[in-house]
């Protein structure tokens, strides 16, 4: 914003000649500039340098080379996204900041809904950044109730509130952004259960009670002697161990918490039930 910039020519004016004025609003491409062109694109985020020369003469007589000269270095520590807006528990006066680890962002939060209170939007710092529906990359997903508001902002249907978990994700450098919003589900995964550690069994929702209090529920749970775990939405960024977790029921004594995984040690049939009264934080897991 300090660098000044000076082109120093000569220029052969004719004797009636009493004022010149050059006309600056040049678009199109770099090699074939238009007076009052488009926009010019350029191959993408980088260092350039970019020369102007200046013939005079008749019609355009600017021609300018653009060459590419380095990289921007990407630093995910610059994009601390956060979510905000009238459907969140701090409406738009203030920011829930997203938890990070390198170029993954992820989010347990609330959405409400009716008409004054449904509208959100994930930002960096004072809209220095922002994610809209329209700019989200293709591999985007959103549940089904979270929609496109129209204005810029995602909205959320009647019938969406709820518990949700949120992700954001860059394999391009900030290029583009993946972002997940999904109703937040956690589930069962393991060598003891039946499906193993190839994929999990989700737990299903039953009620927001009281206010601020969520509790998930499987039934007929089948495990054997071995470990398992609980994770959120089939990632592991979020997921029940020894140091976030308390063990209730009256099966609890025939499962172990330990540092990474649980672990059963009498195979039985389990209801569970996975509370969480912190946005996923800790856990209360009970087998009866």
């Amino acid at each position: 914003a300090n660098d000044t910039y000076t082109w120093v020519g000569t220029f052969d004016l004719t004797a009636d000649a009493e004022e010149l004025i050059l006309f600056s609003n040049l678009g199109g491409a770099p090699d074939a500039l238009e007076a009052g062109g488009a926009n010019m694109n350029f191959e993408g985020a980088g260092i350039y340098t970019i020369s102007a020369t200046y013939t005079p003469g008749a019609g355009n007589s600017i021609a300018l080379t653009v060459e590419k000269t380095g990289d921007i270095a990407f630093d995910p520590a610059e994009f601390p996204w956060a979510l905000i807006g009238n459907a969140t528990v701090t409406g738009w006066d203030d920011d829930s900041l997203m938890n990070q680890d390198g170029a993954f962002w992820w989010l347990a939060h609330t959405l409400s809904e009716g008409a004054d209170a449904n509208e959100f939007k994930f930002r960096v710092g004072d809209w220095e950044k922002e994610i809209k529906p329209e700019n989200a990359s293709e591999a985007s997903t959103f549940d089904e109730k979270v929609v496109d508001g129209g204005n810029g902002n995602f909205k959320v249907e009647d019938g969406g509130a709820g518990f949700y978990y949120s992700t954001l994700a860059t394999s391009d450098d900030g290029a583009s952004w993946d972002m997940h919003i999904q109703k937040f589900t956690p589930e069962i995964i393991g060598a003891a259960t039946s499906t193993g550690w190839d994929s999990g069994t989700p737990a299903t929702f039953s009620e927001e009670n009281p206010a601020g209090t969520y509790t998930w529920t499987m039934t007929d749970v089948a495990l054997t002697v071995e470990e398992f775990k609980f994770r959120v939405n089939g990632d592991w960024k979020m997921q029940a161990n020894s140091g976030n977790s308390t063990l209730e029921g009256a099966k609890a004594s025939q499962i172990a918490l330990g540092s990474d995984n649980l672990s059963c040690n009498t195979a039985d049939t389990y209801q569970i039930t996975i509370t969480t009264t912190d946005y996923g934080q800790t856990y209360t897991l009970t087998f009866d």
